[in-house]
């Protein structure tokens, strides 16, 4: 937890997010081979990893609940509540980090792992060796780093436009501006969007140029010159939210996506109104 404390000391605005595989992994091999927390029948043992697996997964906290109390049934077997104490203080405590419940509306591109910056390091690998000078290594990095943006350039810059035949006319005009991996992320929002059995539990307090916008205990400000919200989502992928496009639709505007909102550094191709 040492490198988590680092991390929220240097930067506190951060969301600290752990591996799904490596929390599964730790978990898993925590239970069969450390001893201190006593030796587990092998059947105990199974049904543990196939509990730690649901409570990583559980997309609600009544799940998670539900699989965290089965995991304590089976760490109590025999009367031992080592395991279980370990479990409280270090997971279960902070289960808004590992817990599918608490990330599922984080943009995430469908990843929960860390395999694109292990992927990134490794190829960084077979340019930087040990003895070169902290100079020289920067070199490298600002190197591949420039090779990298001229391959996107290149790729995102060849003429002809993107559309999707599932999507609706706005999803394709934020396509053909961006890239497939920035829509798929706007389209997250726009579903919520236009799902009338969400958006309804939505309530919006116009203040002139900014709006409130409430859905149960959490509130959001939306501004409305640049459509801007301060959600996770927005400030985060710098992309129109749900709560932008939920309050467009409530007045009617026909374009509910806000694709002024849209990052420059995502855009190729600007929309013609």
């Amino acid at each position: 937890m040492r490198e988590i404390d680092i991390i929220r000391k240097k930067f506190p605005e951060a969301r600290v997010l752990l591996c799904h595989f490596h929390v599964i992994k730790w978990l898993h091999e925590t239970i069969r081979k450390s001893k201190k927390y006593g030796v587990y029948e092998e059947d105990v043992l199974s049904q543990m990893k196939h509990t730690i697996t649901n409570m990583t997964y559980a997309r609600t906290p009544d799940a998670y609940t539900s699989h965290r109390d089965e995991f304590k049934s089976l760490a109590h077997r025999g009367d031992r509540t080592e395991l279980w104490d370990y479990f409280v203080k270090n997971w279960d405590e902070c289960c808004e980090m590992w817990v599918m419940a608490y990330r599922v509306g984080l943009p995430h591109f469908g990843n929960h792992t860390n395999n694109r910056v292990q992927s990134l390091f490794g190829k960084l690998k077979r340019y930087l060796k040990g003895h070169l000078t902290m100079r020289a290594s920067l070199k490298v990095l600002l190197a591949y780093q420039r090779r990298k943006e001229e391959e996107y350039t290149a790729k995102v810059e060849m003429p002809g436009t993107l559309r999707d035949v599932s999507y609706c006319e706005q999803m394709n005009i934020a396509l053909g501006m961006t890239t497939r991996l920035v829509a798929a992320a706007i389209k997250t929002q726009y579903d919520v969007a236009t799902d009338d059995s969400i958006a309804d539990n939505y309530a919006f307090k116009d203040n002139g140029t900014t709006v409130t916008v409430q859905c149960d205990e959490r509130k959001y400000t939306l501004d409305k010159e640049g459509w801007t919200c301060n959600c996770e989502f927005a400030q985060t992928m710098k992309l129109p939210c749900r709560h932008a496009m939920a309050y467009r639709k409530t007045c009617g505007n026909p374009r509910i996506i806000p694709f002024s909102s849209i990052s420059p550094r995502y855009v190729q191709v600007s929309p013609m109104y």
